[in-house]
């Protein structure tokens, strides 16, 4: 199936899960076309149900928000009861 100048399917079978990172920084403008990307996805309804966050060069911000998810900024589980 080609659409677009591309095959869409062999873009889907060849995707890939990132589970590793580096520190290099994301640049401000891949940032900018990321979220304008993500603003284009559909959604149900086209409620659009998300919002985005970016937080730039505030470490301490950083992880304060890492703090509060269900994985830690080291990517450990901060609740061992919670399932794997």
């Amino acid at each position: 199936m080609r659409r677009y100048g591309y095959n869409i399917i062999s873009h889907i079978v060849n995707r890939r899960s990132i589970r590793s990172y580096t520190s290099k920084k994301v640049s401000t403008s891949d940032i900018t076309e990321i979220l304008t990307a993500a603003n284009c996805a559909p959604s149900g309804n086209n409620l659009q149900p998300w919002k985005f966050s970016v937080v730039i060069n505030d470490e301490q911000l950083l992880k304060k928000l890492a703090s509060l998810t269900i994985l830690g900024t080291n990517g450990s589980l901060l609740d061992s009861s919670l399932p794997r």
